[in-house]
């Protein structure tokens, strides 16, 4: 048994624990139970339409995308990163000595981004084998992750390394993947916060846009029948007096 940060409250805990003693947060979970309990494995029915819209101006995300932390290789160069964030998804830009390349997401097909650290990876790496879930992250193969991971096998002391980790459905192979993206712990933490501030605001700002609708709608409705009950009205008020 070894101890590991909770991803929620970051309290030390055992890696054979089902949910943080602290605060609740689930931990250890099978993919067989993840798999049977919520379906998170089982390919979405993604919209015809996976135009990511507008993007939202002040949501971004710069760090560094290294491909050998990656067994996900949709991105195949290393480089500079930029994350925007859009009304429905995320669009990655890799700045890299041969040009940008871009990768978009539709928000349906996001499963969670969440923050890690290097030595959470190595110790999910200890007790899990292929896939790791953890607290709702989904790291893998993990093998290749941590085997890519600058430092593993070394003697020389670490500086902790933080990651931005999205887990997402690719549409071209309909499995998982996990992109890990390094950067300072306090814009990892800050993105996310924002990005799930962005998601609420909008899925609000739909609903009332919807209720305005049905309500104007609803409005028009009834002002076209006392239109029409008051023109009747006319219309017989001036037959009994004729």
């Amino acid at each position: 048994m070894s101890l590991v940060n909770c991803l929620e409250c970051n309290q030390k805990i055992s890696d054979k624990a089902i949910a943080c003693p602290h605060c609740g947060n689930p931990m250890n979970v099978s993919v067989t139970e993840l798999e049977n309990s919520s379906g998170l494995l089982s390919f979405p029915n993604l919209p015809e339409n996976l135009e990511l819209r507008e993007k939202i101006e002040h949501t971004t995300f710069h760090g560094h995308y290294n491909n050998n932390e990656n067994s996900d290789l949709t991105l195949t160069k290393s480089g500079d990163v930029i994350i925007y964030s859009f009304e429905n998804g995320v669009e990655i830009s890799v700045n890299h000595e041969y040009g940008i390349q871009k990768l978009e997401i539709h928000k349906e097909q996001i499963i969670s981004i969440k923050q890690t650290s290097f030595s959470e990876i190595k110790e999910i790496d200890k007790s899990v084998m292929g896939r790791a879930l953890v607290g709702g992250l989904i790291l893998g193969p993990i093998g290749a992750i941590v085997g890519g991971i600058s430092g593993v096998g070394s003697n020389k002391k670490n500086i902790e390394k933080y990651y931005l980790v999205i887990n997402y459905w690719s549409i071209d192979t309909k499995t998982i993947q996990t992109l890990l993206f390094s950067a300072d712990k306090m814009f990892i933490t800050s993105f996310i916060r924002v990005f799930e501030n962005d998601l609420k605001y909008i899925e609000i700002s739909k609903k009332v846009h919807e209720e305005t609708g049905k309500w104007t709608k609803d409005a028009t409705y009834g002002l076209i029948a006392l239109i029409i009950f008051v023109v009747l009205f006319v219309i017989i008020i001036i037959g009994i007096f004729s």
